[in-house]
Parts: C-alpha cells; sequence; structure tokens
C-alpha cells in the first residue's frame, strides 16, 4: 500500500514539485529505476487492440505512441493518426509539463504524462521509464509513475476511467474533456505496428524539428536551383562569345583574302601601266 493514494501523490508531484523536495527523495531512494504502480480499476479488462487512422492497435502499443511522443517531441504535439475528438494534449509551460489522453471505447482512457524537458540524457531517461511502466502494465487498468533523477523530472502513464474528475488528469485540471473514443479493433495489429506509429512520430510535419528540416530542405533546393540557373547563363554566354570570336576571325580572314584577290588584279593590270607608274614615281 501506497503511504497517500495515487492521485493524490501525483498531484504534488505535478502541481508544485519545490514544494514537496523531501517527498522525491523519499521516492527516488526506494529504486530510481522502478515504478510505482496500481490498479485503477479493478477487474476492467480491455480490448486486445483499437482502431486509428493507420490501422488497429494494440493497447501496449498505444501507450508506446505515446512515449515516442513524448520522449521526442518538446513542443508537446499530438501523434498523428489519432481522430482528434478522442484525443486531449493538456500542457503547462511551468516545468514543461506534457499530458496526452486518448478515449477508448469501454470507459478507459490511455495517457502519457511527462513533467520536465526530455533534453539530453532526460531524453534517454524518459524512454526507459515508460518502457519500465509498459512492461508492468500490460495492456492492463493500471497506472504507473516514476520520479526522474533530474530535478522537477517525473513520469506517468496507465490506464484509468475516462474524463474521471480526480487529482491524476492534467486535462480535466485544465477543463479539456475527450469527447470521443477509439472503437475495438477484431483484426490483430501487425508486429510493426508500433514502427509505424514510431516513424510517423518523429516525422510529424506539426513538430518545429521537422519543420526546420523542411524549411532547410526547400532553402537549399533554392540555392540549389540559383547555381545550376547561373551556371546555364555562364556557359551559355561562353558559348555564345566563342561563336562571335569565330565569326569575327572568318570575316576577318575573308576580308583579308578579297585584299589579297584585288593587289593580284591590279598588281596584273599594271604591266600596261608600267611607264607611267614609273614616270610618276620619277
Amino acid at each position: 500500500m501506497l503511504a497517500k493514494s495515487f492521485g493524490e501523490l501525483h498531484y504534488g508531484l505535478v502541481s508544485a514539485p519545490h514544494h514537496y523536495g523531501h517527498k522525491k527523495r523519499l521516492i527516488s531512494a526506494r529504486d530510481a529505476k522502478a515504478p510505482t504502480c496500481e490498479a485503477t480499476i479493478e477487474d476492467k479488462v480491455l480490448f486486445p487492440s483499437y482502431s486509428t487512422d493507420i490501422g488497429p492497435i494494440s493497447t501496449d502499443n498505444i501507450l508506446a505512441v505515446l512515449r515516442d511522443q513524448l520522449c521526442n517531441n518538446a513542443a508537446c504535439n499530438p501523434p498523428i493518426g489519432i481522430k482528434s475528438g478522442a484525443m486531449v494534449v493538456a500542457k503547462d509551460d511551468q516545468y514543461s509539463k506534457c499530458e496526452i489522453s486518448i478515449g477508448l471505447t469501454d470507459g478507459v482512457e490511455a495517457y502519457a504524462y511527462r513533467q520536465g524537458d526530455p533534453d539530453g540524457a532526460a531524453k534517454d531517461e524518459c524512454t526507459e521509464s515508460f518502457n519500465g511502466m509498459i512492461q508492468i502494465i500490460q495492456g492492463e487498468v493500471k497506472e504507473c509513475y516514476l520520479v526522474g533523477s533530474q530535478e522537477n523530472h517525473v513520469y506517468q502513464a496507465g490506464f484509468r476511467a475516462l474524463n474521471a474528475h480526480n487529482a491524476s488528469a492534467l486535462h480535466i485540471s485544465q477543463g479539456k474533456i475527450i469527447q470521443d473514443t477509439l472503437p475495438s479493433d477484431a483484426k490483430m495489429p501487425d508486429s510493426n505496428s508500433t514502427s509505424q506509429y514510431h516513424d510517423s512520430v518523429l516525422n510529424n510535419k506539426d513538430s518545429p524539428d521537422s519543420k526546420t528540416a523542411i524549411y532547410v530542405g526547400c532553402v537549399v533546393g533554392v540555392l540549389a536551383l540559383i547555381v545550376i540557373t547561373i551556371t546555364s547563363v555562364c556557359c551559355y554566354k561562353r558559348k555564345k562569345a566563342k561563336k562571335n570570336k569565330r565569326r569575327q576571325r572568318s570575316g576577318s580572314q575573308g576580308k583579308k583574302k578579297k585584299r589579297a584577290t584585288n593587289m593580284s588584279s591590279t598588281l596584273v593590270g599594271s604591266e600596261s601601266g608600267r611607264s607611267w607608274r614609273a614616270a610618276e614615281v620619277v
């Protein structure tokens, strides 16, 4: 049994972590790498998979999608492939809080929560923390939390009652309600469904990093086009200049030939006028 209920402890860590430093040290002293978990709805069984825009996805993979998004996207953007009505994103700039919740058809919501930016070593710790929770939850209606090694870093994930008015839901405290749910899917998801979502998350066009890459690519493309255009113009001008020189050379050679022809004809015709030329010279 926990000294406090899960919701109370979560609320204490999330709302004012700088006032609860002694609690954080107490939890970290147990085992910094072992998450604390408890069942949230007794005897509740989830469907094996749920339907999304990308295809069926298992309960474990839903949490993996949220893990990838929270640990690879500091902007707290929603993952793609899940209809917007069934998903709520709650964030708070204080301590960089980010929570993504997805409504499921059986009155349950899957969620993952991160407090603290996933930068540097915190990124690896974020992924490892959620991996440990997913291994313990294994598709059951449980919630897990883990206090990170860095100051004010907290991780939480699992399944809880849909839109439950308790202190453990950041989106409820912000007045954001999940309006729709993902229906169950009889098809078993492919083994690579997580990797598909992983690629989608990392290539999400809404994220600042991917936008920067797109902008850089566009700029590089434009610069390359400009360089190619300038090179083509220069080559064209060089070829044109060479042609003009050839024409000038051929024209000058023609004039020389014409002069030579005129001179030869004049010399031939002057044989008869040799006397008057000689007299004129004298």
